[in-house]
């Protein structure tokens, strides 16, 4: 089964309450400088039935956003190839 991906920037309660409305079915991505708190949204959101996954996004310097712009095109067309095709929610 392929599924759509949503690909979270931040791990606060504002974006588990965002992937909680909009992720219903999707592979979540959910990235946060810090992430331990991108793994324990994750934990919750698994524990709750979503299917989530926790990154680092560094933004400390160019070469960090770099890193995580590749991992966003790279992960994104591999997640893509897995879970289904990437649209824009809005």
């Amino acid at each position: 089964m392929k599924k759509d991906v949503l690909i979270l920037t931040g791990a606060g309660q504002i974006a588990m309450a965002i992937a909680r409305r909009v992720g219903y079915e999707k592979k979540i991505v959910i990235g946060d400088k810090n992430v331990d708190n991108a793994k324990a949204i994750s934990t919750i959101m698994n524990n709750a039935g979503f299917d989530v996954e926790a990154v680092e996004i560094a933004n400390s310097s160019k070469g960090a956003l770099i890193t995580g712009s590749d991992f966003l095109i790279d992960g994104g067309a591999t997640a893509a190839y897995f879970y289904g095709h990437l649209k824009a929610e809005v």
